[in-house]
């Protein structure tokens, strides 16, 4: 064979033996990628068969990435829509429970009632609430709640300072704590807790008998939470006064803020309210109303 020839033959081989190499393994051995010993490219293969061919030349890649997204985003879709009809249906489900108990008398529910509804208004809520704190209990968790004037913050209070509701008018004497001052002077803080407070009738609560001083220290501005189901609304307050005088009538009072807020006048609640602890060990949930729902978020007052 003439040298020519030879060192063409050497080089057509080593460019097909490059080009086989570029063809996925599964390809490398099927005859029709080739013909007369030449390499032809795979389109000789998908070619054979013109429904395939149309498929590969239509549908790109890309084109069915996003027509699989397409489908997850759907679905997604449906299913969030599902939970969320599931979840009204839950979270009516114990409104409707919380409404029934409050066409009881007012008092205690029994411990398995009290334990599922602490449950569910927690994750409605989107923090912890209770009847039982480091081992204090209210006296009443259901009943109904008063309205009572603005508390004085300091001595020279007027009701004129009370940016809100100054149709309540204000007490003539300070609040079963003091005042409402940090070192001296009213701050934000102080502001809030006389704003949003809630009065309990601990002078009728039995461990109030055996150490009042402790007892008052330790409810002294706890955070409680006033719920009213009938109007989807809850108030988060502070314990800021002992009352009412009279526990017949009514077994709780609160700031203009908390009554009007929290919806307590309407003709639904008609005053009717569940009353529990905030387990805020952190100090982090704010004073001020919520709307009930899962989970809720605060508004701003």
């Amino acid at each position: 064979m003439p040298a020519n020839n030879s060192a063409r033959l050497d080089f057509l081989q080593d460019d097909l033996q490059q080009k086989s190499s570029e063809v996925p393994l599964e390809f490398q051995t099927i005859p029709e990628l080739f013909k007369d010993g030449a390499f032809v490219g795979v389109e000789a293969f998908f070619g054979k068969d013109s429904s395939t061919e149309t498929v590969f030349q239509t549908q790109s890649p890309t084109d069915s990435i996003q027509a699989d997204v397409s489908s997850i985003l759907e679905k997604k879709t449906k299913n969030n829509s599902l939970l969320s009809q599931i979840s009204a249906e839950e979270l009516e489900d114990v409104l409707n429970k919380l409404r029934t108990v409050l066409t009881l008398p007012p008092g205690q529910l029994d411990r398995e009632s009290e334990l599922y509804l602490e449950q569910q208004i927690s994750e409605m809520l989107g923090f912890e609430v209770t009847n039982i704190l480091e081992g204090h209990q209210l006296q009443y968790n259901t009943g109904k709640i008063k309205a009572l004037p603005h508390l004085k913050r300091h001595p020279t209070d007027a009701v004129k300072s009370h940016e809100k509701y100054q149709q309540a008018s204000m007490s003539q004497k300070r609040g079963a704590f003091g005042w409402f001052l940090e070192q001296g002077k009213t701050t934000a803080d102080t502001i809030q807790l006389e704003k949003y407070y809630i009065a309990l009738q601990l002078f009728y609560s039995p461990e109030w008998s055996s150490s009042p001083r402790e007892i008052k220290k330790w409810y002294k501005y706890r955070k409680m939470v006033v719920l009213n189901p009938f109007d989807k609304v809850a108030v988060v307050c502070a314990v800021g006064s002992i009352g009412p005088q009279i526990p017949v009538r009514y077994q709780f009072g609160a700031s203009p803020e908390v009554i009007v807020e929290g919806k307590f006048w309407s003709s639904q609640s008609n005053g009717r309210a569940i009353v529990l602890f905030v387990d805020d060990q952190q100090n982090s949930i704010p004073l001020g109303p919520l709307t009930l729902g899962i989970p809720s978020k605060a508004t701003t007052s």
